[in-house]
């Protein structure tokens, strides 16, 4: 089947390196995708941390468990879309909605289905990318490592920004 073109491309651009260059391109890579910077900086803006929310349990009660990824069935979680607004609106943050749901073809056309539905503003949703993908990131916000209970508190943008990742 072979690889696609452009990996190809940097296999064949890889092979061609000495064993220094080699070493400072993986150097290179491994700051960029490995190591805990957790930024994210885009052409000629200040690096931003990335933060990932969970969809189910976090913003979406997700009750009963969802079986068909496309059925956005529940309510907003209490408070989320405040807890949103306070992430998209905080120049140094970039926010993704995290949920294995994202990989569909389909969920994101639901998900701003949805967000209209229970009247998320507009200007908070478009501020919003999807992944299925575990990014590197500043901090993770779901239910198996920064758990809501009983809608008591989601954490304030003090408590993130100041929050210090762990590596193992």
């Amino acid at each position: 089947m072979g690889l696609p073109a452009e990996l190809d491309l940097s296999y064949k651009l890889l092979k061609r390196l000495n064993p220094e260059e080699l070493d400072e391109a993986y150097q290179m890579l491994s700051d960029r995708f490995l190591k805990p910077s957790r930024l994210l900086k885009t052409s000629h803006q200040t690096p931003k941390k990335i933060i990932l929310v969970g969809f189910d349990g976090i913003i979406h009660n997700h009750t009963p468990s969802w079986e068909d990824p496309l059925e956005l069935n529940s309510t907003p979680v209490k408070n989320s879309f405040k807890f949103l607004e306070s992430l998209v609106h905080n120049d140094e943050f970039k926010v993704f909605i995290y949920s294995p749901r994202c990989k569909y073809n389909g969920f994101h056309e639901e998900f701003i289905k949805w967000c209209i539905r229970y009247k998320m503003p507009e200007d908070i949703y478009n501020r919003l990318e999807c992944t299925a993908v575990l990014i590197s990131n500043h901090m993770l916000i779901d239910t198996t490592t920064y758990f809501i209970k009983d809608n008591k508190s989601f954490p304030t943008v003090e408590e993130i920004n100041s929050f210090e990742p762990h590596c193992l």
